[in-house]
């Protein structure tokens, strides 16, 4: 059973990297930019966001903080490999959730690229995250 999760996993991110590669993503990156701080009020995930974009630890910056989610969300974050690195979620109805660049098994995330998914019960999001060290 643990071996088919993996593998939808995988599928899940090869999937998500392909739909980015071929620039069919649903927000370009440059729309990630500063946070609002607006309650999420829907299941729509329309401007969900992350930031900061690029994550440069050399200037201080200590989380990725998703925003503007639905009141319940989750996030999945992949390394480039297709890897699931760690889930999130936001529960609490404040519409946002952060991520403190370390895996499930608290390593930090190393210098790369990563892929997210956001989903709530009716719509969903994905993009990328660029962790500078």
């Amino acid at each position: 059973m643990l071996q088919i999760k993996n593998m939808k996993n995988k599928m899940t991110a090869l999937k998500l990297h392909a739909a980015i590669l071929l620039g069919t993503l649903l927000t370009p990156l440059s729309s990630f930019g500063a946070a609002t701080q607006a309650k999420a009020s829907s299941t729509q995930l329309t401007n969900a966001h992350a930031y900061p974009v690029p994550f440069i630890a050399s200037r201080g910056d200590s989380l990725i903080t998703f925003t503007d989610l639905s009141s319940i969300a989750t996030i999945r974050i992949y390394a480039s490999t297709g890897q699931l690195i760690k889930t999130l979620h936001e529960s609490d109805g404040d519409g946002q959730a952060s991520w403190d660049i370390r895996d499930e098994n608290g390593n930090l995330a190393i210098r790369s690229i990563y892929l997210f998914q956001i989903e709530s019960a009716t719509d969903f999001k994905q993009g990328k995250l660029i962790v500078i060290r």
